[in-house]
């Protein structure tokens, strides 16, 4: 059998329980003679044989590359297409999608492929699978349950309602009710499942295969040490533990407890579970009961194992720990939590191991008195059953056999499916004989089942009609017509545009002259006259690909639950970007529009629960059509290509709306629906208090209050860049200040050489004869009491004032004059 794992880790890279598994099942599977190819996310790009017929396939995501340059400028050009335009996860699924597609052209076909449902690694890959006509069509794909993101987060106290978090989460949902099959390696996690999407699953369970040691591990016990192994997260139970045993740290009972693992955040604390740990138990650290190791390779891991008296394994949430599998596998003796796979491994408590639970008082305290009062012989009694049991229940050829029988009954009765999955219930079932409702005579023409009539509203836009009737005449599907509903136009260029258009007198064109009504009343209006059992609605200034229509019409035609398909968005004129769109949902539907009015549907679903309503009249018409619709059972689902161009210009309806404008349209739309926001409401609630309110959120894939990728690559490039120009600038001003410093230096080396010679010069006149009688002294006192006359205030004010100057020079010449007459 031919079998490809998908994955988004390998034990090449992480060490973590899901890269184990697929290294050791692949393994496994290559042993027994089958072709496995393992698809994971790495580090480093790889193709290569790691084993006898296993293939390693090593994928690196595109995230890097969101600095890279873009010379074309379209968002799907990107080297880092679509991380640009998604949130990681997401991105990293539809990556994975094409990596896939991309191998099915050049090796063979896998009879089956395997994914783990966590971070929605296989959500792109289904949705392909399910809306395109590609060799997926005939692969059943089987989702293997390990750590799914919704249960995560709520038990790592993490804000689950966040976006993109809360979308993952409804991803990996889609992944495990899209899947042609289901498996879990414990009850405990296909039973959480089941309780978290509200309905029964066809769930296999089979444990993963371990491979144990023929004798327990020898090794020196520390005496009254205990070993918790797994990263620190609030999941896994270490802060309830770590209170536990600072407890009966208080009461006297010595011991020790080391805790082997990576951190991770704890985000209502804003610290890491490690460090607020180190922090409040900082006294127990210093006396030497408390140890952190950090993460350690693999060996070093088993070596703590093998050491411990006992291991812990305390989680309020687990799957199927390869911690419990090792520890038991190596005759260690485990004390575990009832909530996850764990319990079912150890199964009956004090004979395989030691169980408690958290919800009953005190047990963990009394249980874990217990085992640190086992004798060596009851230790090693019990280390042996724990051994057998794992031996048992994951022996590697009796779980391959399930497997491969498990993987044959799959691929037996994987057929087409005729609905469409999805994720939430409402508690309407939309009945697809409600055309029988419509009336077939008189109002409303008789549909003709395979004809699409494509409906154009118009009014006054006459500069883009033409482009958008062109971009539809060249559809790859037939048959069709196309209705342009002329809402009263009243610009000449426009009504011109219509002439020539009726002109060409093209059978299957018709164009509707009505009195302006608006924009939801045209497409009502379109709707009614049209001749098919489907329809399109194109507005006047858009434009579609030719294949978009005959893309969406196949996936109405093969599954009878859906109500209207749509794409991805390209914007175009005032801009250019990519927008994603999803299958249609509550509750998210609710509070932002998920879809734009580019779609095709079943013209009987939109006559009787869709009608555009005309009180919605600045906006959102469309939205609230569509919230009728799913609130009578509908399903929207998404082509993830964008086949649409969206025009972005000025004076657009949209555009052109404010907040009041939007706050007043939401009243409406739940004064409309108002059960619809009663059923969905805390869910509602919780989105919205987490991301803002709706009309403000851009898609489910990206967080609110965050720019897009591609947003903060360009801004990365900026600051590159203006980083380049400062260190620039820089390197100039150090320049010029080492310049001015060394002008300085020079300075002050003629200021020094100056007083020098002064010195010289002075010592030298010293040593002269005096000249008239007047020594050098002399001199230089009549040199310093000009100097002092000079800057007196007095003389500066005379020798300022012409006037004083004047009167000073007079009053010396008559004493001048005075002193001679005396002589």
């Amino acid at each position: 059998m031919r079998v490809w794992l998908l994955s988004s880790e390998f034990s090449q890279d992480a060490a973590g329980g899901r890269a184990r598994y697929v290294d050791h099942f692949a393994r496994l599977l290559g042993a027994a003679g089958h072709e496995v190819v393992v698809i994971a996310q790495t580090a480093h790009a790889c193709d290569t044989l790691i084993a006898p017929g296993v293939r390693w396939i090593g994928v690196t995501s595109s995230y890097h590359k969101l600095n890279e340059p873009n010379p074309l400028g379209r968002p799907d050009t990107h080297p880092a297409y679509p991380y640009n335009i998604l949130s990681y996860w997401p991105a990293l699924s539809y990556q994975m999608a094409d990596e896939i597609l991309r191998l099915l052209t050049r090796l063979p076909p896998p009879d089956i492929i395997e994914s783990q449902e966590s971070e929605a690694l296989a959500y792109y890959l289904l949705q392909r699978k399910l809306t395109e006509r590609t060799p997926l069509e005939k692969i059943p794909l089987l989702v293997h349950l390990h750590s799914p993101q919704f249960e995560i987060a709520r038990w790592n106290h993490n804000p689950r309602y966040r976006l993109p978090e809360y979308w993952v989460g409804q991803m990996e949902k889609f992944c495990i009710v899209g899947a042609d099959a289901v498996l879990s390696p414990s009850a405990f996690l296909a039973r959480r499942v089941e309780t978290v999407l509200g309905r029964p699953l066809e769930i296999a369970h089979i444990p993963y295969p371990v491979t144990v040691p023929s004798a327990p591990l020898s090794r020196g016990i520390q005496a009254q040490h205990l070993v918790y192994v797994g990263r620190l997260e609030v999941r896994k139970g270490v802060l309830p533990l770590v209170k536990v045993c600072s407890r009966l740290w208080e009461a006297g009972v010595e011991f020790q407890l080391t805790m082997v693992g990576g951190d991770s955040d704890f985000l209502p604390k804003g610290t890491t579970v490690g460090g607020f740990l180190r922090e409040r138990y900082a006294k127990w650290i210093h006396t030497g009961h408390l140890t952190f190791t950090g993460q350690l390779d693999h060996a070093a891991v088993l070596g703590h194992i093998a050491a411990g008296r006992a291991v812990l394994i305390p989680s309020l949430w687990d799957n199927f720990p390869h911690t419990c599998l090792e520890a038991m596998g190596l005759g260690q003796v485990v004390l575990a939590s009832r909530a996850g796979g764990q319990a079912e491994m150890i199964e009956t408590d004090g004979v395989n191991g030691f169980l408690f639970d958290w919800d009953t008082p005190g047990e963990c305290e009394r249980q874990l008195l217990r085992v640190l009062a086992l004798s060596a012989e009851e230790r090693q009694t019990i280390g042996h059953q724990a051994q057998a049991r794992i031996r048992m229940f994951c022996d590697p050829s009796a779980i391959l056999a399930r497997r491969m029988q498990h993987y044959e009954a799959v691929i037996a009765r994987h057929a087409p499916r005729r609905s469409f999955p999805r994720v939430n219930h409402t508690t309407a079932n939309l009945a697809y004989a409600a055309s029988e409702s419509i009336p077939r005579t008189g109002q409303f023409p008789e549909a003709k089942s395979d004809l699409l009539s494509v409906i154009i509203p118009y009014y006054n836009l006459g500069d883009f009609v033409l482009e958008t009737f062109a971009s539809i005449l060249a559809t790859t599907y037939t048959p069709y017509e196309v209705i342009i509903v002329n809402d009263g136009s009243t610009n000449p260029k426009s009504l011109a545009v219509l002439q020539e258009i009726e002109s060409r007198h093209l059978a299957h064109v018709r164009v509707l002259h009505t009195e302006n009504q608006g924009l939801a009343a045209a497409r009502n209006t379109g709707a009614e006259a049209a001749q098919g059992n489907f329809i399109a609605f194109v507005d006047a200034d858009d434009m579609v690909e030719p294949d978009f229509f005959s893309r969406a019409l196949d996936v109405l035609q093969r599954y009878s639950n859906v109500s209207l398909v749509y794409s991805w968005v390209r914007y175009c004129d005032l801009d250019s970007n990519i927008w994603p769109t999803w299958n249609a949902e509550f509750p998210y539907l609710l509070g932002h529009n998920m879809l734009i009015p580019l779609v095709v549907l079943r013209r009987s679903a939109f006559l009787q629960w869709a009608r555009n309503t005309p009180t919605m009249e600045y906006s959102l018409e469309d939205y609230e059509g569509w919230v009728g619709l799913m609130e009578a059972g509908g399903l929207g689902v998404s082509l993830a290509r964008p086949l649409v161009r969206y025009r972005v210009r000025e004076g657009s309806m949209y555009r052109g709306a404010n907040r009041n404008q939007m706050l007043y349209l939401y009243d409406v739309m739940t004064q409309r629906h108002p059960e619809a926001y009663r059923q969905w409401g805390v869910e509602l609630f919780n989105l919205q208090n987490a991301n803002g309110p709706g009309y403000a959120w851009s898609h489910p894939a990206q967080q609110v209050t965050d720019p897009s990728p591609g947003y903060v690559a360009a801004l990365a490039q900026d600051r590159d860049r203006l980083v380049a120009e400062v260190r620039t600038l820089g390197k100039g001003w150090e320049d010029h200040a080492r310049f001015i410093a060394d002008q300085r230096t020079y300075i002050e080396s003629l200021e020094a050489r100056c007083r020098e010679l002064m010195a010289t010069q002075t010592t030298r006149l010293l040593s002269l004869p005096a000249a008239n009688g007047v020594s050098w002294q002399e001199y230089e006192i009549g040199g310093r009491l000009i100097h002092r006359l000079r800057h007196n205030w007095v003389v500066q004010r005379i020798t300022r004032s012409p006037a004083l100057k004047k009167g000073l020079k007079k009053l010396l010449r008559l004493s001048r004059g005075s002193l001679s007459s005396l002589s």
